[in-house]
């Protein structure tokens, strides 16, 4: 009887740890990127005054803050393996370690909605609460990884190239039917809006910085992102694959800000995912996402279909 109380408590204890793990590694990638951008953000204003000539072209300077934020968040997200300590509430309850972050986050946002504090200021303010939250609930041993965690545990094969343009199939037919029943229940949804990038044509020099960076650069970073770090993170601390899919799909979708664009890339991030479990790597997703940037680029910038 005492044995399988002990084993309860075990199991009971292990599962707390599974669901703290399974908040904390989005909220790790959701500080990140906040931070990321914040960088990004300080980074642009010192290049745009020490190199106004190269900043003033608004596409070859997004082309280069795009690539910083992305190398910068690959870091911040890596570097919590290097990371031991601990925060520990001794004085707080079990609850209290989940509500005071959270309690400083919402206040955080509220301030930010009433235009009392800028939105740097709250991006700091968030990510502390963040950064609390993580360091309370990840151990050290929790925090690393392994290059077959991440999905890059070895090189490309002939199969994952095949697989990658088989899934953009499978994922362009699921996105022409979800953008027909979504056009016909909701009469406002505009499936044609196309993407902010910043810019709307490029010349020269920019076509082919455009290409590296859109078609080779955006795939590889954020598959490594979303569906190696994140994904990866999620499987490791035993969440079931639909609901860590989901997760990961769903960010991804918020993260690129319009309704139509983040239907497009949820539906993409969910084919990628599975094809990311089914092989244990990231390229098929990469393959897919490539071959989608790749035709969107041509269409929207050589042969300029608007």
């Amino acid at each position: 009887m005492e044995a399988a109380t002990t084993q309860h408590n075990n199991d009971t204890h292990a599962q707390r740890r599974h669901w703290a793990q399974w908040v904390a590694w989005p909220v790790w990638a959701t500080v990140c990127f906040l931070l990321a951008f914040l960088i990004g953000g300080i980074a642009y204003s010192i290049l745009y005054v020490l190199f106004p000539g190269v900043f003033q072209d608004a596409a070859l300077g997004n082309f280069i803050i795009s690539t910083l934020v992305y190398l910068v968040l690959i870091g911040l997200l890596v570097s919590i393996a290097r990371i031991k300590g601990v925060i520990a509430f001794r004085r707080l309850p079990a609850l209290g370690t989940v509500g005071l972050p959270i309690a400083i986050m919402a206040g955080a946002f509220m301030v930010l909605f009433a235009h009392i504090i800028s939105l740097g200021l709250f991006v700091i303010v968030a990510s502390i609460a963040g950064l609390l939250f993580v360091f309370s609930h990840l151990r050290p041993h929790e925090r690393t990884g392994t290059l077959a965690q991440y999905g890059i545990g070895r090189s490309v094969r002939w199969g994952d190239i095949g697989l990658g343009f088989a899934g953009y199939v499978v994922y362009f037919v699921i996105f022409i039917v979800a953008t027909m029943v979504l056009t016909k229940i909701i009469p406002a949804y505009n499936s044609a809006q196309s993407q902010n990038l910043g810019f709307t044509s490029l010349a020269g020099i920019d076509r082919l910085v455009g290409f590296v960076v859109l078609v080779v650069v955006t795939p590889l970073a954020e598959e490594f992102i979303m569906r190696g770090f994140l994904f990866g993170k999620l499987r490791a601390a035993k969440m079931p694959f639909w609901p860590a899919a989901l997760v990961v799909s769903v960010m991804f979708g918020l993260a690129h800000g319009q309704w139509n664009v983040g239907i497009d890339t949820f539906i993409l991030s969910m084919v990628a995912c599975y094809l990311r479990e089914a092989t244990g790597v990231i390229w098929p997703g990469v393959i897919i996402h490539m071959t989608k940037n790749a035709i969107a680029y041509v269409a929207l910038f050589i042969l300029m279909v608007k």
